[in-house]
Order: structure tokens, then sequence, then C-alpha cells
């Protein structure tokens, strides 16, 4: 496919830029903006750039892309890292558009990762960060992600962990699948990658989330659902007090992945991968 300006993004795979088949459209809106109202998406964004910062202290410059950047939010995180080059990906329109209105000075491109476009050896740093799980293709992704790698380069990756946590909010999300560790390292080694680092996250917090899983099934039993713009509003809200408690709490996740401990167990599964070259 060629490329296409379309209201001033690079459009590399344009004929999927607006069908939301794998993320719903309402979701950028919603996510937009909501970090300071969910414990979780604060944690996550702590933990990955302390990753990142590990990282990239191996390069004097590193150029970094960013696979599913949703509306940017990881993004704006992580202007501070002086070292990074940034590229930011999205396959969606809505996103891209939401994210460049707010770091106009940023590149950010629109990308199918199962239709790979770039040159081979573009970056040193690649994450994606829970998208794997929305990509039915999922290998092919990786194999992707590997032809941009550079010789040694890093794959820094989050997805959905335990496939008896599926819940409602996965349905919401459009995901496609959760992963076990096997799952996700035999994936990686098959794609040509070598697993340096993989550890649980919200291990701290997980007896409240496997409660509130257990929770949605039976909901989910008892009553009939429609995927909607409220309730997925309604599952990444949480009020001031709990969230402001289950944000300290999960600091102690963040310390020990700061030390690069492996957690046992916990709602995400993050990877640090290597490029096996060639």
């Amino acid at each position: 496919m060629k490329l296409k300006i379309i209201k001033g993004i690079e459009c590399y795979n344009p004929e999927v830029l607006e069908s939301y088949s794998n993320f719903p459209d309402y979701g950028f809106d919603e996510s937009a903006g909501n970090s300071e109202g969910n414990f979780w998406v604060k944690s996550r964004n702590r933990v990955f750039k302390k990753l990142l910062i590990l990282e990239s202290q191996h390069y004097k410059e590193a150029n970094f892309l960013e696979i599913g950047c949703n509306n940017g939010e990881f993004i704006s995180n992580i202007l501070d890292i002086k070292q990074l080059k940034i590229t930011a990906s999205e396959i969606y329109l809505k996103g891209l558009l939401l994210a460049k209105a707010r770091m106009p000075n940023i590149r950010f491109i629109q990308l199918d990762i199962t239709n790979s476009f770039f040159k081979n050896d573009s970056f040193e740093i690649i994450a994606a960060f829970d998208v794997l799980e929305h990509i039915k293709k999922d290998s092919k992704a990786l194999s992707n992600i590997k032809k941009l790698l550079r010789a040694d380069g890093k794959l820094i990756l989050s997805v959905p962990q335990h496939k008896f946590l599926w819940g409602r909010l996965d349905e919401l999300v459009k995901h496609q699948r959760r992963y076990t560790r096997t799952d996700l390292k035999d994936k990686l080694e098959k794609a040509g990658f070598e697993v340096e680092y993989i550890t649980s996250f919200v291990f701290s917090l997980f007896p409240f989330m496997l409660a509130s899983r257990l929770l949605s099934l039976r909901t989910k039993r008892t009553k009939a659902h429609r995927l909607n713009k409220n309730e997925f509003k309604s599952s990444i809200k949480f009020p001031i007090i709990l969230n402001y408690i289950f944000d300290k709490i999960m600091k102690i996740d963040e310390f020990l992945i700061s030390k690069k401990i492996s957690l046992p167990f916990g709602g995400t599964l993050i990877c640090i991968a290597k490029k096996n070259y060639p």
C-alpha cells in the first residue's frame, strides 16, 4: 500500500484506518485523560517508563517506536528521555488525531503491524503495550517487529495474562486472547527473539482482580449485556479513594520490577526480549 497523508497523518495501511475491528472507537475517547482515574494506567506508565529508561541507557541516541500508542498517553510520559528519537504508531485514526493534538511535534503514523512497511533495522527499541492480544495474527506481528529492530535491538512487551481471568472487559475492548507465560515465550522464540526478562504485573492486587473477574462472570450469567460505551467507561473508572489506595499498593510491583525480579502471577505479563541476529 502506498503512503497517504490523511488529516496530517502518515498512513501506511489506510484500508483499515477507520475499521475499528480490533478496538472500539469510543475506547479512544474514554481512555483519553483517564490516567488520573485509573490506578492501573498510572502504574503501568511508571513501570514501562522505568524499563525504557533502563534499556535506553545503552545508547547515546535510540530510535524508539511504540506500536499501538492509543491516544498517546504513554508517549506523553517519556518526552523527557532525551536520547530517544520517538515514533508512535496506531492502526486507527481516532487515537492518532487525539495523540497528535496533544503532541504536535511527535511523529505519529498509522500502521498495521501485520503488514510491515519500514525498511529493516530501523529501531533500537520497540514497545507494544497491551497490543498483541487485539491482533488475530500475533505471530505475524512479532515477526514484523523483529524485522524493524536493529541487530540486538530490544522489544518491551506487555499482554494480559491467565486465560481463566477472561472477563467482560476483555470482550469490551475486543481481545482475541489472554496469554500464559509459556505461550508468550514460545511465540517470541519462534519469531526470533531471546527472552531476557519476563514477569507478571498486578501481582500485589491479584486477589482483588481475581474476585472482580469472578463477579464479572457471575453477572454475565445472570444478565444479558450489550457492548456499549457506558459499560466500558464504568469498567475503567474507580472511586477516588479506592483508586488512591490501589495506586499506592501498586508501588510494590513497580519496585520489584525495577529490580528485575520476576513476579510469579498477576493480571499482566511484561517481557523484555532481544532480537536474535540474523
